[in-house]
C-alpha cells in the first residue's frame, strides 16, 4: 500500500491525522463491520457514528490526509469590498517598488493616486496583505546585485520539551532567486543555530569561477564565523550595513513552505502565543526538525535554480566598482 502524502497536514495536527487514519484502516479491514464496530471506532476518536462514517467515506474516496483534520485559517486574501480600480493601483505600486515594498513606501502613493481619482483607497492593513501575497508568490522584482543573505527564521511551532521557545533556522538565501542554499536548525535557546555550520555548507558550494555574489551578514555573525571564513580564505568578507532580517522578510514573506515564519528576534524570543486546538499536539524535537526541513524543501521547489557562484570579498568588490 502506498504511504499517504502528509506534506499538506500542519505539523501540530500530524499525530491526530495519523491516529484517525490508523483507526479507519483497521475499520476498513473488517469484512463486514457491524453497527457496534462503527460505534466503537467512532468513540475511540471522540466522534459520533455519523461523523466517523463521513470521515471513512472521505478517506476511502480520496486517501487525502488533509481531509482527516481541519486546517487553521490560512493567509488573508480578502479584499473587504475594495474598489477594483483602487486594488489595481495598489498592485501596480507594489510591483513598481519591487521586493523592498513596505507600507511606508507604498501606502502614501496609493492613497494619493486614489485621492486624485476621488475613490476610496484600500486600508493600510489591506495594502499590507497585498504586499505579503506578492512576497509569498515571489513576484516582486529584486533590483540589487545578486547576493546571499544570512539570517534567522523562527517558526510558529509549539515544542513539547520547551513550550517557551520557537525552533529556528539560520539560513543562507540567494537573491534574486529566493532559494535557501544552506541552513542549520535549532530547537532550543540553549543551543542556537551554528553560523560556522551554515558558512561551511555555503562556501563548500561556492566556486572560484562562478559569478560573484556579495555575502550579507551582520557583525555578530561575521565574528562568529571568522574561523570558517579564514579557513576558506575569505577573511576580507565584511559585515553588511543592510539588515539581513529585513531582507529575508522581504524576500520570503509570510510563508516558508507550509510554515509561518517570524523574522524579528524580539517577537520570536518572547513566549509564543500559539493557540492549541483540540486536534493540535505539541511537537517533539525530531518532529519540529522534520517539519522545518520539509518547509525549506517545499519553498525551494517554487524557486529558480541557483547556478554556480563565488563569494565577493571587499577586495573583489573594489575591483568590480
Amino acid at each position: 500500500m502506498t504511504e499517504p502524502d502528509f506534506s499538506g497536514v500542519e505539523p501540530t495536527r500530524l499525530v491526530e491525522a495519523r491516529r484517525r487514519i490508523a483507526v479507519i484502516e483497521r475499520y476498513l479491514d473488517l469484512t463486514r463491520p457491524t453497527g457496534s464496530d462503527t460505534v466503537a471506532a467512532a468513540e475511540s476518536l471522540g466522534m459520533t457514528r455519523w461523523q466517523f462514517t463521513r470521515l471513512v467515506s472521505a478517506w476511502r474516496n480520496h486517501r487525502d490526509p488533509t481531509m482527516m483534520v481541519r486546517s487553521r485559517t490560512g493567509q488573508s486574501s480578502r479584499d473587504y469590498g475594495v474598489n477594483g480600480q483602487a486594488k489595481r493601483i495598489a498592485g501596480e505600486e507594489i510591483r513598481r517598488v519591487g521586493m523592498r515594498a513596505e507600507i511606508s513606501n507604498v501606502a502614501p502613493a496609493v492613497e494619493a493616486a486614489c485621492g486624485k481619482l476621488g475613490i476610496r483607497a484600500p486600508s493600510r492593513p489591506t495594502i499590507y496583505n497585498h504586499i505579503l501575497c506578492e512576497r509569498r508568490e515571489g513576484r516582486l522584482r529584486f533590483d540589487g546585485s545578486p547576493c546571499i543573505v544570512i539570517g534567522r527564521i523562527w517558526f510558529q511551532l509549539p515544542m513539547e520539551e520547551d513550550g517557551a521557545t520557537l525552533p529556528h533556522a539560520l539560513v543562507a538565501v540567494a537573491l534574486p532567486e529566493r532559494a535557501i542554499l544552506a541552513y542549520h536548525i535549532a530547537t532550543s535557546r540553549l543551543a542556537p543555530a551554528s553560523v560556522s555550520t551554515v558558512l561551511d555548507r555555503l562556501l563548500n558550494r561556492a566556486t572560484r569561477l562562478g559569478p560573484g555574489r556579495e555575502l550579507i551578514l551582520d557583525r555578530e555573525d561575521r565574528a562568529a564565523g571568522a574561523a570558517v571564513l579564514s579557513r576558506h580564505k575569505m577573511d576580507c568578507v565584511t559585515p553588511s550595513r543592510q539588515s539581513p532580517q529585513r531582507l529575508l522578510a522581504q524576500a520570503l514573506g509570510d510563508a516558508v513552505g507550509a510554515l509561518r515564519p517570524v523574522y524579528r528576534p524580539g517577537g520570536a524570543l518572547a513566549k509564543p502565543r500559539y493557540v492549541m486546538g483540540s486536534h493540535d499536539r505539541a511537537l517533539t524535537e525530531q518532529m519540529a526538525r522534520a517539519a522545518i526541513v520539509d518547509a525549506i524543501a517545499g519553498s525551494n521547489d517554487t524557486r529558480a535554480e541557483v547556478g554556480r557562484f563565488s563569494i565577493l570579498t571587499s577586495q573583489k568588490k573594489k575591483g568590480r566598482n
